[in-house]
């Protein structure tokens, strides 16, 4: 299951430097990105971080979109931290079954990732349980709904079912 994931980090909008109203926060400054990564390449902060409870990092991620930094942290030699063309070269999600939801208005991680996963998988991988839920709303739209909505609990059905057979 993946909610809101990056799947295109080709895309312009992470590659590209140019003006993006990401949750309506104004454009960060590029320097942002430069003094955290001088930092960590000094050691006076981690490279490593896997939670961030406070939302420390989160100007710093909308920095990151903003100002198309995606295009050095998953250089185009690197396939292998690419989803789409790790699909192209031959590699499979499990069998159990895949669900994604989405916000058709995420300005954090647009929708057309997920369409273009949605597509390749169609078209590479037909026979696998894919669930594509598009739903209106922004990045965490789905933070007040609960498993008994239709949409949730259908979209969750091959994965749960997978598991817990």
């Amino acid at each position: 299951m993946a909610a809101y994931p990056v799947f295109d980090v080709r895309s312009s909008y992470f590659t590209e430097d140019c003006e993006k109203s990401v949750f309506g926060m104004p454009q960060m400054p590029l320097n942002m990105i430069k003094e955290h990564m001088a930092k960590v390449k000094d050691g006076r902060l981690p490279s490593i971080v896997s939670s961030d409870p406070k939302g420390e990092r989160t100007e710093l991620m909308f920095a990151f979109i903003q100002r198309g930094a995606y295009r050095d942290s998953f250089p185009p030699d690197q396939r292998q931290n690419a989803i789409l063309e790790r699909l192209e070269d031959g590699s499979r999600f499990p069998r159990g079954g895949v669900f994604v939801m989405h916000g058709r208005d995420d300005t954090v991680v647009p929708i057309e990732g997920s369409f273009m996963l949605q597509n390749d998988l169609l078209r590479l991988d037909p026979e696998l349980k894919f669930h594509l839920a598009a739903r209106d709303g922004e990045h965490g739209f789905d933070g007040t709904s609960t498993l008994d909505e239709e949409w949730l609990a259908t979209g969750l059905a091959d994965v749960v079912s997978s598991w817990l057979a």
